[in-house]
């Protein structure tokens, strides 16, 4: 019996051992179903709050208790997922970093063991109670890891004096790993979703045309952009061949051998550039566009798609066609312009030749006290508004940039010396005026008529911009690459403001005689023009009731040598009769008054031949074979530059002297009557010094 009992007592150890063997298979089987499950949840890559739930669940599903998972958030753990029991029960949903025992799992990175978490001396006192709501717990908490980094912490809870032993440290640490794999997946879902939303909002909303197309060249990717271009849907477009939905079909076999050398372009260059393409809409319209064609490719550098960047220049094209239109209508314009005041100062031009001229003739002829008195103020009238015309002429000649300058050699200081001696003998009752030349100006090349006009202009601005009479001080400064000239007036000064408007064409001060004085405001806008034309430049200083000092500096290319004439040099002059004296001249003009200027200016010629248009003009020179030949340019039948040219055809005319007089003062008409074979030019109103300069000039090289 003894035997039995022993056999039978070692059957049951047996038995026994069999199942404990069979229950820690069968815990183990369940344990490996679990996480099994687990990681095939965390594969199919449910959303993060889903599958960090399905990781508390499974931990107290393996542990038999609760469970508890914090996220890593600077510095601070937060629950961000946990089982209803231990959400119940726990009062705090952030703990900081180093605060027992999450915190200092966090802090250290080590595991923790608690079997009596109330009581645990690692615990704060105040932390003890709010922690498991006074119901003290055993506690199993463990550090989620990515790499080196910690990114949160695991929490197992069972009751009060459970034990964790190492096995449980392995399960825990294996579900720990499984967190730290949904974190990381999160992470990595939460990147590729910004950048698909970041990429797709690129492409929805550029306002070109993106479009992505395989190797085959159908459409993978179609933006808001492609389909209000090209009035084709993105699902219409989709899967579609490029070439046949947008390439006009004539273009389409041109279009495939292109694509073949668009392939090695982007192979070597990286991108397509095609400047201007032509495509077609879904209703068959064509329009313009550039497009840019760059690869996409895959890891191995392989082309695997394509991405066109196009964009629409429908409107770049109307907006160039309207600015061709608008530069073609504003040429027109400005060529109107200039052709009315052509004929405005051709009409002014004439008139005022014999206000001017009749004005000079009486004040020869007549000893009326009177008439002396007034005949200087209708001349000077005359000449101001001669003057206004030329200042328009100038201006329109500079905007529509026909001014040319005739550079020459001339002494410096003999240019200004001249001006000033002729402009002061019109200078008003108590102006004086003084001037200081630097010898070293010495030779300068410029356009003399402009400098005088630029000096000329400084001058007259003097005496306006004056209250009272005072003194003008004009000095030329020799600054080695330069020459400086300075206009120094005691009138009324200008304001800063107003020192930055006064060369700006249209501007003048609004105050003192300047009103009084008219004007149009266009003098010193052209004084700059000219100088800027030189390569100069001009300057105010000026302070409100202390006068102003305009200065101008003109740039000297080469160092010019210093000329100076003889103390003892005589110039005696010889010719001082009348250069018409005892001719005969021909004046052809279609106005009377010309011709009654011509015989009182002339009244020492031996004979003035009159004819009133260009055919009388070539009959009466070829009858009576004048000396010289006063022409006319603008006359009725024949005009001026067609009768001069029929003159100078004919063999036994073409000698005689011709000078075009018009009241056409623009640089292209001077051009135009030298080109007929005028030997000399002058505008009306006539400047009596320099025709009778022309005459004697031209008469003594024709004899």
């Amino acid at each position: 019996n003894m035997e039995f009992l022993e056999t039978l007592s070692s059957q049951a150890a047996i038995a026994i051992e069999n199942a404990r063997l069979y229950r820690e298979t069968e815990e183990r089987s369940r344990q490996l179903g679990t996480l099994v499950e687990l990681g095939q949840q965390i594969s199919r890559g449910l959303n993060f709050t889903s599958v960090l739930d399905s990781i508390v669940e499974a931990a107290a599903t393996l542990f038999g208790g609760d469970a508890t998972f914090r996220l890593l958030e600077g510095e601070h753990l937060v629950m961000v997922a946990a089982t209803p029991g231990a959400r119940g029960r726990m009062n705090r949903e952030r703990v900081r970093v180093g605060v027992p025992l999450s915190g200092l799992v966090a802090e250290t990175g080590e595991p923790m063991f608690s079997s009596d978490l109330e009581n645990d001396a690692r615990m704060l006192p105040e932390l003890r109670s709010a922690l498991w709501r006074g119901q003290s717990i055993s506690t199993l908490i463990v550090p989620v890891r990515l790499g080196e980094r910690i990114v949160g912490t695991l929490g197992v809870y069972r009751e009060k004096g459970y034990e964790f032993g190492q096995e449980a440290l392995f399960l825990a640490n294996t579900l720990a790993d499984q967190a730290a794999i949904a974190v990381e997946n999160s992470r990595l879902h939460e990147e590729a979703r910004r950048s698909r939303d970041f990429f797709q909002s690129v492409v929805d909303d550029n306002a070109d045309a993106i479009i992505v197309t395989d190797k085959e060249r159908r459409v993978v990717c179609w933006n808001a952009a492609a389909e209000n271009m090209y009035g084709y849907t993105e699902s219409e477009a989709f899967g579609r061949s490029l070439v046949e939905m947008i390439v006009p079909e004539d273009q389409q076999n041109e279009w495939n051998i292109r694509y073949k050398e668009q392939i090695s372009e982007l192979l070597f260059q990286g991108k397509v550039h095609r400047p201007e393409e032509v495509r077609r809409r879904k209703d068959g319209s064509l329009l313009s566009v550039d497009v840019v064609v760059s690869p996409v490719k895959n890891e191995n550098g392989e082309i695997v798609a394509f991405c066109s960047f196009t964009k629409d220049l429908t409107s770049r094209k109307l907006e160039e066609e309207m600015l061709i239109e608008a530069k073609v209508a504003a040429e027109k314009a400005n060529m109107a312009k200039s052709e009315f005041l052509s004929n405005v100062t051709h009409e002014l031009r004439s008139p005022l030749n014999s206000v001017i001229g009749f004005s000079d003739l009486l004040l020869q002829k007549t000893q009326d006290e009177q008439v002396l008195r007034f005949l200087p103020r209708i001349r000077d009238a005359g000449k101001y508004l001669a003057c206004l015309i030329d200042d328009l002429r100038d201006m329109d000649r500079i905007e529509s940039a026909k001014m040319k300058l005739e550079r020459s050699d001339v002494d410096f200081n003999d240019l200004i010396e001249s001006l000033i001696e002729s402009w002061s003998t019109n200078l008003h009752e108590g102006f004086s005026i003084e001037f200081d030349l630097d010898p070293g100006c010495g030779i300068i090349s410029c356009d003399p008529v402009r400098i005088r006009q630029v000096l000329y202009n400084l001058l007259d601005n003097a005496i306006k911009y004056s209250n009272e009479p005072g003194k003008i001080s004009v000095r030329a400064q020799n600054k080695i690459t330069e020459i400086w000239v300075s206009v120094q007036d005691q009138g009324l000064g200008l304001e800063p403001g107003e020192r930055d408007i006064i060369f700006d064409r249209f501007q003048q001060i609004k105050k003192g005689a300047s009103r009084a004085s008219g004007g149009m405001g266009i003098g010193l806008y052209l004084v700059r023009q000219f100088l800027t034309m030189h390569d100069g430049h001009i300057w105010v200083d000026s302070e409100p009731g202390q006068g102003s000092t305009f200065t101008f500096a003109l740039p000297r290319e080469k160092k010019q040598e210093i000329i100076t004439s003889s103390p003892n040099e005589v110039v005696v002059r010889t010719d001082v009769e009348e250069p018409w004296a005892g001719c005969t001249l021909l004046v052809v003009d279609d106005l009377e008054m010309f011709h009654l200027y011509a015989s009182m200016l002339m009244a020492s010629a031996k004979e003035i031949l009159s004819a009133y248009n260009g055919e009388e003009g070539v009959e009466m020179a070829r009858r009576f074979r004048p000396d010289i030949i006063l022409m006319d340019m603008r006359m009725p039948i024949l005009n001026g530059y067609e009768a001069i040219a029929r003159i100078k055809k004919d063999p036994t005319m073409k000698d005689i002297p011709i000078i075009a007089v018009t009241a056409q003062a623009m640089e292209e008409d001077k051009d135009l009557c030298f080109q007929a074979g005028a030997e000399s030019y002058a505008t009306k109103p006539i400047d009596r010094k320099f025709l009778t300069q022309e005459v004697r000039r031209l008469l003594k090289d024709s004899r």
